[in-house]
């Protein structure tokens, strides 16, 4: 019998190994799929966060309760059972994340979803308890700062049960920090958690009358003037997203396809200061050669112009519109026929641009398969965009064309077959 025993013990401690292996495991992905999110929107990062943490706990809501109108005190009971399951599982889920073999650090994790994630984790420690080390909570706090938005600050350090809208760093995890780093004070952290709070706070103002403006855009701009950059491209977004699960209370699971780069995101991680430039136009999907595949947004404000790359890793350009000498545009063509028979055409808009802070280049934007469709995109630039923007750029249109069709024709000799323009 004792053999047996001793039998069983391997078996369980087997199955235990096996079982926290697994579990660490489960750790260790959530963090590398979260640190390969781009700088996504702040409401998509707090969905991603949700749906990583429900698919590991099994649970929407790890804090209170989940109870239907009148429950049975069986009911209760149980629930309060499955609660405080879920704080071992809390505790469970600190150590794995902690655990100096895993090497995770704070910095891993970048913009919204940086600051969504170190919540949760702040949170659970809150409600465990456990003590980690003073240079990992100052790196957790000082990493959730430094790449917040100032709407990461607005909904994750202040309290608006206040109603006071002040900044408070701890207000969602002070009874940990009062019991194990009550001394330290964070001033630098602060004061710039302050600036992005105030510059979110002073956009959302400015911003305030463009409310609907995707919906009602000429009539706001014939209103209010040119909107700030951050309206003008709050829909604007980068690459793919990603589908998530989330369990909700009453069970069910819905589905959600979220987290593209955001493009004001972006913009407001590199360059916040762009985000109350006043927009007049953007001309999206251009290239630098009539060849290559479209790889840039230009977004025209009135003092310059963002450069925006379809890479989600690339930093926003900005090219001041005082060294900008004159923008000439034309049409471009490609096409080419064989034997008299077109086999294909394409008509592009270009976009010469002299500048007085480097050389002069092109871009080149496409419009149309067809020269009725392009001369159709032709007139509506025209008519409404040049117009408009000529009000605060040197704006020049050629009549020249660029044109590198090619036209070939078949020749035959004795001996071989060539080709011609």
């Amino acid at each position: 019998m004792k053999f047996v025993d001793r039998i069983k013990d391997k078996v369980n401690e087997t199955k235990a190994k096996v079982a926290v292996a697994r579990d660490k495991k489960q750790v260790i992905e959530m963090v590398a799929r979260l640190q390969y999110c781009p700088l996504c929107s702040n409401p998509d990062a707090y969905w991603i966060v949700e749906s990583e943490v429900t698919r590991y706990f099994g649970r929407e809501d790890c804090f209170s309760l989940n109870l239907d109108l009148n429950p049975s005190e069986e009911e209760i009971a149980a629930e309060w059972e499955e609660v405080e399951t879920l704080r071992g599982q809390m505790k469970v889920f600190l150590e794995f994340l902690f655990d100096p073999t895993v090497g995770y650090s704070p910095e891993l994790l970048k913009g919204s979803i940086n600051v969504r994630f170190h919540l949760k984790v702040l949170q659970y420690l809150d409600e465990v308890q456990i003590p980690i080390a003073e240079s990992m909570y100052m790196s957790i706090i000082e990493s959730m700062i430094s790449e917040a938005s100032g709407e990461d600050i607005q909904d994750c350090f202040t309290d608006e049960r206040k109603g006071d809208g002040k900044l408070d760093l701890f207000t969602w995890f002070s009874e940990y920090r009062e019991r194990y780093f009550p001394n330290i004070a964070f001033i630098k952290a602060s004061k710039t958690a302050q600036e992005k709070l105030n510059l979110h706070r002073a956009l959302a103002e400015i911003s305030e009358p463009f409310a609907n403006f995707n919906q009602e855009e000429d009539r706001l701009r014939a209103k209010f003037g040119n909107p700030p950059v951050k309206v003008a491209l709050a829909a604007d977004t980068i690459g793919v997203g990603r589908p998530i699960k989330l369990l909700s209370s009453q069970k069910t699971i819905d589905e959600m396809y979220i987290g593209q780069a955001n493009v004001v995101r972006i913009i407001e991680y590199y360059a916040p200061f762009l985000l109350e430039k006043q927009h007049i136009l953007s001309l999206r999907n251009l290239s630098v050669d009539i060849k290559a595949d479209a790889n840039l947004h230009w977004h025209f404000c009135e003092d310059g112009i963002v450069e925006i790359q379809l890479d989600a890793n690339a930093e926003p350009g900005w090219i001041p519109a005082s060294k900008v000498k004159d923008l000439v545009f034309g049409e471009a063509y490609d096409g080419m026929s064989q034997d008299g028979v077109t086999q294909f055409e394409r008509y592009y808009l270009y976009m010469i641009v002299r500048t007085s802070i480097g050389p002069t280049f092109t871009l080149y934007k496409y419009l149309a398969p067809s020269a009725q469709k392009a001369m159709e995109a032709w007139t509506d630039l025209g008519q409404e965009s040049l117009p408009a923007l000529a009000n605060y750029y040197n704006i020049k249109i050629s009549d020249e064309v660029h044109d590198i069709s090619k036209h070939y024709k078949t020749t035959y000799t004795t001996y071989t077959t060539t080709w011609s323009w």
